[in-house]
């Protein structure tokens, strides 16, 4: 068997895979793997043979996710609320075409300073992979969530501590423009390039960040990620700049 230096016990593997499979198992052989593209959280890949009490041989592929504390600027809450997300039972207002990798089990350390989760492996293109097509669908679909939520306004959102700010996105941007060489490229003119379709902010969102325009002062609409036609919107007296109840996640 192969650890990978993965801080887990065999016995919380072997209560994970139950769950999974839905069976009494036993593990056989298993190996651990270091997945990449995380960015603050440790991601592994366990993966083996299972075998259930009736002889049963499993394959069995599972994600364990360890995520330390640590602060990101205006966001103290950022590190764990992945964790709080799955203990919450927010999956049920996803409708069938949107969701999450399932997680089999979460938990939280004594300290409140480390989390994990296990969760299922999901197969299929991540990243740089991803068309634009597969990028819009995915935006439609996180649109008709948070439009959801925003009617619903249901109870269990209420429960969490660390949520962004309404206006987390301009306060981020205003943090990092100190930053020259930040300042320099979200300005740029070349920016906007034929490769990078969606961008989390626009030379001319950018602008209205720091004007008086109606996207400054809306504190009723977030903004994650905007191409340059709604950014555009953001700065004169459009329907998009002046609608006070109006959250756009991707757009």
């Amino acid at each position: 068997m192969q650890t990978d230096d993965v801080n887990f016990s065999h016995d919380k593997l072997i209560n994970v895979l139950t769950k999974m499979l839905r069976a009494e198992i036993i593990v056989k052989d298993f190996s651990v793997s270091k997945l990449h593209g995380g960015t603050v959280g440790d991601v592994s890949l366990i993966s083996g043979d299972a075998k259930t009490d009736c002889g049963k041989i499993l394959p069995f592929k599972v994600v364990l996710k360890t995520q330390k504390k640590w602060e990101r600027y205006n966001d103290p809450g950022s590190w764990r609320r992945e964790y709080d997300f799955y203990k919450s039972g927010f999956e049920n207002f996803f409708d069938g075409k949107l969701r999450w990798p399932e997680c089999f089990h979460a938990e939280m350390n004594e300290a409140e300073d480390q989390w994990q989760a296990w969760t299922e492996y999901a197969e299929g293109a991540t990243g740089n992979d991803l068309t634009v097509e597969m990028c819009a669908k995915a935006a439609y679909e996180l649109g008709k969530l948070q439009g959801r939520l925003y009617a619903r306004k249901p109870d269990i959102l209420k429960n969490f501590a660390n949520l962004s700010g309404v206006d987390a996105v301009k306060q981020y941007y205003q943090y990092y423009r100190s930053w020259h060489e930040v300042y320099d490229y979200v300005r740029a003119a070349d920016y906007i390039t034929p490769s990078c379709t969606f961008n989390v902010c626009h030379p001319e969102l950018a602008k209205g960040l720091e004007d008086s325009s109606p996207a400054a002062q809306n504190d009723n609409c977030t903004f994650s990620v905007c191409l340059p036609e709604l950014a555009k919107g953001l700065e004169d007296s459009s329907p998009a700049a002046q609608n006070d109840n109006c959250t756009f996640s991707v757009c």
